[in-house]
């Protein structure tokens, strides 16, 4: 079995956030999104030499405070046929170890709420992940038939 591998997203392979985000999710984000993809927490899943998965994730800082206080996944992504085979752990491991090194002890991320990522929501929830609430129409800008997410959290 080849190796499972995470590497750094640089100029070079930052198109590759883009094309495995929209092979692979519900939404299509704005280029904004995909302009500073090399600040923050960004790494590309190789299997073998094969780019099979994305995470992109961020220091929160709340308006009321003057540092950090969680990390942030703002997208994580593998191509169906990778999926199971240990990718998305190594990348919810790599974000914890990124947390602790930043004396952070919280993740954070969104969930689309809807039937077809019932496994999805189990999957983080078998990791730790708790569901802190729903929020009604969270994707409505991207035009979803059920827009409401859930905001999973994991403290450690």
């Amino acid at each position: 079995m080849p190796s499972i591998d995470l590497d750094d997203i640089t100029i070079h392979n930052k198109k590759l956030l883009q094309v495995i985000n929209e092979k692979t999710l519900p939404i299509i984000y704005d280029k904004e999104f995909y302009n500073n993809p090399l600040n923050g927490f960004s790494k590309i899943a190789y299997y073998g030499e094969i780019p099979v998965g994305i995470i992109k994730a961020k220091l929160i800082v709340p308006s009321n405070h003057s540092i950090p206080t969680s990390i942030y996944i703002e997208s994580l992504a593998i191509l169906k046929p990778y999926r199971n085979l240990g990718i998305g752990k190594k990348f919810i491991e790599f974000i914890k170890d990124e947390a602790k090194r930043s004396y952070l002890h919280e993740i954070k991320l969104h969930v689309w709420n809807h039937k077809s990522n019932t496994k999805l929501i189990e999957w983080y929830q078998n990791l730790g992940f708790e569901i802190k609430e729903e929020l009604i129409d969270y994707y409505k800008k991207f035009d979803l038939e059920t827009p409401n997410a859930y905001l999973l959290s994991i403290k450690f």
